[in-house]
Parts: C-alpha cells; structure tokens; sequence
C-alpha cells in the first residue's frame, strides 16, 4: 500500500487531507436562496430560460422539468436531468411535502448571471461544479495545504501525491462514498430541506440555532439522513457498508446521545482539536496511507448511522415519510427525542429507553457482515 510521510500538526493523527477534501467540497456547494421562496411549483415562471444569457448560449441547454429547472454545459445535461428527478422522487417519499422549485446550474463559469436570473423570479438556486472544476479546485487545495505542512516535498511527489488521492481515495473521503450522481442528489436534498424547513418556521416560534448546520434549526443526524437517503441506490448500500464498519469498529453512538449530536465536524471536539494545532509542525510525523480498507473517520460514520437510524425509524413506525413527521413535530417543541418518540410511537407507546432497545437490536441485525447473519 503506498504512503506518503508529511509533518502533521495534530497528535491524534487525523488524516488531514481527507479534512480538506470534505472541507473544500462543503464550501463549493452552496445553497443560496431569495428571501421569498415560492411553496409550490405551479405558481413559478421559468422565464429565466428564455432570457438572452441562455437561449443565445450554445454550450448549455434549460431543462424545465417538475420540481425546478436545470441549467448545465450540454455534455451534463441528460444525467443533470435524470439526478435532478431522481432526488425529487426520493424527496417527496422521504418528507412527503415538496417545497419548491429549485434551479440547479452545473458549471461556474457563468453561474453568477444565470443565479440572478433565477433570483428576479424567487426561486432557490443550487450552484454545482462540475466533476472537471471540482476536482481541479480540491487539487488546487491539496496543494496548497501539502506545501504549508512540508514545504520541502518535491514538486513531483507532491503531484504524485493529489493524483493519487483524487484518483483513489485518502483513508475516507467523499469520494469513497459518493458517485457523481449521489452528491448531486444529496446536495438537492439539502436545498430542498432547507427550503421545507424555513417554510414550516414562518408558522411557529423561532427555535434556538442549536445545530444549524445546513442552514436550518433540525439536528444534524435528521439534515444529513434525509440528503442521504437521497442518493442513489449504489450510494445508499455504501453508506450501509459504512455503517457495519462503523459497528465493527465500535463507533456507533447510542440513540439518546445522537439524537441530539452534532456533525462531528461541527462539535467541540473538533473545536479543542483545531485549538491544539498552534503546536509546532515539526512535533509529530505520520503516514498518510491510500485507500486504508480499515479506516473509518467520525464523519463516515456519522453519515450512516444517520442513515441507519431513519431506515430504524421507517420500519418500526411503518411510515416511509416519517421524517416529514419528525420535522413537523420537531418545529413545534425544538427537542429531537421527543420529536421522534412522539412520531414513532403514535400506534404505541415506547419509551427512550424501550426504543434505544429496539435500535440496538436492529443495528446489530441489519449492520453485521453478511457472513455471519
């Protein structure tokens, strides 16, 4: 297995690139949405594809399909089309109340302009790279941050090094468990969510910014398993994979605590071990390995326990849109333990400790290698 030896500035041995991977791909994908947000599709005019900027552009095409609008290079345009309708399938099975529309734009060169196309006719747009900026850009960063941690490796490791990692992957990164299909899918969800979310808070008093990780008050599991049930099916049994590693490596959080758990990327701990960076460079030197087959970072399993916790949730309350009613509860108390007892548990009565039973033994059913169910 090949590695790469560079100064690491955290004692616990992080991979620090897969960070910067996750880091960089969050801050591409930004959601930016009007202050209006239209509730339903049929009251919207798509307009905007009839605009000069569009129609007299021969590299992208418009697609106006039901749930929004997809703007993207040519050459990305049927398989922009098909994830967009995909994810707007899940969606409305998962939360079962579409708020729409969104515009999705593939490519950056001329998102700016086509954004505020968009923004004249309040409608959320989505702004995704394509795969070739994406990569370029997070190349561009794993350069950038290799050279500040060992400014003496030669340029061609260095080089060897991003091939490596964008081709492959390092220890866990989205790459491992994401297509191009699924992060455009999860990525939607999250727009989608949001723009459910702040829908339903117009109705009710504000609740405290306890999570808000994604833009809205929900707990980070709740965001991060609706945007992951999203994706497609290739994604989802990855996340499935992910989550019995999880097990096998003793990472699983026990229910009451997750409920109420933060994106480990926006915890404390995270915080204190940002804090415990100021010490010198030089201290500590570790090995970067290639696609560790045995790793599994906090954030991986965050994602599928979050993931494996809603498919627990479906099956014992038999309603595949329980999410939405977790939601809907949620917005009217702000406690996520009681938010999910009271949505699960209309046909009977469970307690937290009764239901934090009933997840154990699912997990343990459902995540255990295949070779021994």
């Amino acid at each position: 297995m090949s590695a790469i030896k560079f100064l690491l500035i955290s004692k616990k041995q992080h991979f620090v690139v897969t960070a910067l991977i996750l880091t960089l791909l969050g801050s591409l994908l930004t959601v930016q949405a009007s202050s209006n947000v239209p509730t339903s599709a049929s009251h919207v005019s798509y307009a905007p594809c009839s605009a000069d900027l569009i129609i007299n552009n021969k590299e992208i095409d418009c697609t106006v399909i039901e749930g929004g609008v997809v703007v993207s290079p040519k050459k990305y345009s049927f398989q922009s089309v098909t994830d967009f309708r995909s994810a707007h399938t899940r969606f409305e099975h998962i939360v079962a109340d579409v708020d729409g529309p969104i515009a999705l734009i593939v490519g950056l060169s001329q998102s700016s302009e086509i954004k505020a196309l968009f923004d004249k006719n309040n409608i959320l747009t989505l702004n995704m790279p394509t795969n070739v900026e994406r990569q370029d850009m997070i190349g561009t960063g794993i350069r950038k941050a290799i050279k500040q941690i060992n400014p003496n490796l030669a340029p061609e490791q260095i080089e060897k090094f991003v091939k490596q990692a964008l081709e492959r992957s390092i220890g866990e990164t989205v790459t491992s468990s994401f297509s191009e299909s699924g992060l455009m899918q999860h990525e939607l969800c999250h727009t989608w969510l949001n723009s459910y979310v702040n829908r339903l808070a117009k109705g009710h008093q504000p609740l405290p910014q306890t999570h808000a990780a994604y833009g809205t008050v929900l707990p980070d599991w709740l965001d991060e398993a609706v945007a992951v049930s999203c994706e497609n099916e290739s994604d989802t049994d990855r996340r499935m994979n992910d989550l019995r590693r999880a097990l096998a490596a003793d990472m699983i959080v026990p229910l009451a605590s997750f409920l109420e758990s933060q994106h480990p990327r926006n915890s404390r701990q995270a915080t204190s071990e940002e804090q415990a960076t100021t010490k010198s460079q030089s201290e500590v030197t570790v090995s970067v390995k290639i696609s560790a087959p045995g790793s599994v970072s906090p954030t991986i399993a965050f994602y599928a326990q979050a993931y494996g916790v809603l498919n627990f949730l479906k099956e014992i309350s038999g309603r595949p849109d329980i999410a939405g009613q977790i939601i809907k509860v949620f917005m009217k108390g702000g406690d996520a333990r009681a938010a999910v007892l009271n949505s699960v548990t209309q046909q009977r009565r469970l307690s937290l400790a009764e239901l934090e039973q009933l997840w154990a033994q699912w997990v343990t059913s459902n995540a255990r290698p295949a070779s021994t169910r």
